[in-house]
């Protein structure tokens, strides 16, 4: 949604991704302050039912994005949809013939 999948990289712990770049860390410190900072500021006017209502849909939005942008990381990683190649298993007048060529992903 909000994030990109060149700015991550697997991991076995966690989320399953860490940052790698300057735009993974900014991306992890904005979500961290859209969550925390108006969370404070509804604490410290005694505000706890908002504050609970403010973290769970901020939240939910939160793991929603992460979870997306954690398929695009895996995907990435396994060589999802990068390369294509011919199947050149056709007979040898065949293979002249570019619309009997099968495309698939190696992988």
């Amino acid at each position: 949604m909000f994030g990109k999948a060149e700015w991550f990289r697997v991991t076995k712990t966690s989320l399953g991704m860490a940052p790698s770049t300057w735009q993974g860390w900014s991306y992890a410190a904005g979500w961290a302050s859209v969550l925390l900072l108006p969370a404070a500021a509804l604490v410290g006017q005694g505000k706890f039912l908002e504050t609970l209502i403010w973290l769970v849909a901020s939240g939910g939005l939160c793991a929603f994005d992460a979870w997306q942008l954690r398929g695009q990381v895996a995907g990435r990683s396994k060589g999802e949809g990068e390369v294509l190649y011919i199947d050149e298993n056709e007979t040898e007048s065949a293979r002249f013939a570019t619309r009997n060529y099968q495309m698939r992903s190696r992988g």
